[in-house]
Order: structure tokens, then sequence, then C-alpha cells
């Protein structure tokens, strides 16, 4: 999920891209590209959640490296919450009004 999404969001922020601006995108980890896009949007209220994404997803994959998952019926359902926050703030990136409206229909369709 957060390949596409870090992808998708670092493309619609930037309405003229050319080849080289897709290639530096895509050298970048899906973190390194949210972190892009975040720059480029220049909204501290939603910047700052970057630190919460970042937690959701350290969680995530401590967890799956632990092979806990399906084990801790706690830590299952803490993902499962984590999870839904994350979503969260990757859909109010996707929305946000820097956007433009002509871009984000894509997304859906």
């Amino acid at each position: 999920m957060i390949t596409v999404f870090s992808t998708a969001i670092a493309i619609i922020i930037k309405k003229d891209i050319n080849y080289d601006e897709i290639l530096d995108i895509f050298n970048k980890t899906p973190l390194e590209r949210i972190a892009w896009s975040l720059d480029r949007l220049d909204d501290k209220t939603i910047s700052n959640q970057f630190d919460d994404l970042l937690s959701y997803y350290q969680k995530f994959l401590e967890a799956k490296e632990n092979n806990n998952i399906e084990k801790d019926l706690a830590m299952k359902e803490l993902l499962n919450i984590n999870a839904e926050k994350f979503s969260d703030i990757i859909f109010n990136i996707l929305n946000h009004n820097k956007i433009d409206n002509k871009l984000k229909k894509f997304l859906t369709i």
C-alpha cells in the first residue's frame, strides 16, 4: 500500500512533471516520497502527522519481523487501529486542497 500511494502522492502533487522528475521520484523510498511530497505541500498541519505515520509503519514492520501479528491478539488489534490511522493520514494527503481536483479523480477511477 505505501509504495503505490507514496508514488501517487508524489506524482499528483507536482502538476507539470517531466521524465527526469519521475525517475527521481521512483528512486526514492516510499517514506522519502511521502516526506518529499509533504515538503511540497508546505502545510504544517499535515506535515506534523508524518511522525505519527512513521510510528505506525515502524510498529507494523517490527510486528511483521517478529512474526507475532497473528499470534498476539492485542498486537493485531493495535496494528488494525494503526492501519486505520495510517490510511487516514494518506487519505488526507491525497485530498489536500493544494492538489488539483482533476488529478484526484484519477485516484478513485
